[in-house]
């Protein structure tokens, strides 16, 4: 069964990984501990501006259910477990609201609310499977005996959550998930934390002439080969904080430029597109999945600019697509 959840959750999270690499980031203003709602509160905010003032019954469930949906998004929390019951609340108070739109499969408009609500699961997905890898990596690890027991329950546990999470429907999702993180995370407090073997990014973050030490719990390495696009993501669960390195144009060992507002570092609540910086990529192959890279780079959330030192990548797993 982990072969079929891998492929889906896999594939799915990729597609939305290049497609949010185009897409507008949410603003400073919201606090949910990811960046998954970002296209769907934007698109909420219009659907509650044009909404205003109409006297339609129907209109003005809508409007509220879109100010509901949005209050729920922009409220402030500090865990990836409380993202995914907003996700639930959220489609719960959508589809009730909007039923036309939840029928059949997914509808062609990009700003449908399936549609939206399926990119928020997707990226929900790909933080879930880096976790279930590390701890699947954790449990390969440990020596016979009721440990190992304990942490291979945790991690069956998860898998069966995580494939009926796949086809549930949005409403039900959100549960299923937490439910599975829930799994996970007493999985990995039983083989310890940390990033699987040869999987991990660190680096210092300058803010306001303060260098603090940064490395993370989780992370991914993804190359897209007829995009040419590689993507290094870390994320440390301690610091609240994440970080996506992108570059375009990826051709192999060497250097590259990072910038263009393409790429990002958050943390609680605040997002830092990178303006400017360098990527270089001094180990990559295909066959093994291998890459090593450094990097550096600035970042800004329109009022406020950080750095990004002293950036290491290192990964033996790296996810490529065709």
């Amino acid at each position: 069964m982990h072969s079929n959840w891998s492929r889906i959750a896999r594939a799915v999270v990729l597609a939305g990984l290049f497609a949010a690499l185009s897409a507008s980031f949410i603003s400073t203003s919201r606090a949910a501990f990811t960046s998954h709602f970002s296209d769907l509160h934007d698109e909420l905010e219009v659907r509650s501006a044009a909404l205003a003032g109409n006297p339609d019954k129907t209109a003005q469930k809508q409007k509220k259910a879109c100010d509901k949906a949005i209050a729920a998004i922009e409220k402030e929390v500090d865990s990836l477990g409380d993202d995914l019951k907003t996700a639930g609340k959220v489609a719960k108070t959508l589809i009730k609201a909007f039923p036309e739109e939840f029928i059949g499969g997914a509808v062609a408009d990009v700003t449908g609310l399936q549609d939206l609500l399926a990119m928020v699961y997707a990226g929900f997905s790909g933080d879930l499977q880096a976790l279930f890898d590390q701890l699947q990596a954790g449990v390969s690890a440990l020596p016979s005996g009721g440990d190992r027991d304990k942490a291979q329950s945790a991690l069956d546990q998860a898998e069966t959550l995580l494939g009926q999470a796949v086809g549930a429907d949005f409403a039900s999702r959100g549960k299923l998930l937490a439910s599975a993180l829930k799994s996970i995370t007493r999985g990995l407090k039983i083989v310890g934390t940390g990033p699987p073997p040869g999987a991990g990014m660190t680096a210092t973050i300058v803010d306001g002439g303060i260098s603090t030490p940064w490395a993370s719990d989780v992370a991914t390495a993804e190359y897209g080969q007829s995009a040419g696009i590689i993507d290094l993501n870390g994320s440390s669960f301690s610091a609240h904080s994440s970080m996506s390195v992108p570059t375009f144009d990826f051709t192999g060992v060497g250097t590259y430029p990072l910038g263009n507002d393409v790429g990002i570092y958050a943390v609680m609540g605040e997002f830092y597109l990178i303006k400017s910086g360098t990527l270089v990529v001094t180990t990559f192959d295909v066959p093994t999945t291998t890459i090593t890279a450094t990097f550096s780079f600035t970042a800004s959330n329109g009022t406020k600019t950080i750095s990004v030192e002293n950036g290491t990548a290192h990964f033996t797993d790296m996810l490529v697509s065709p």
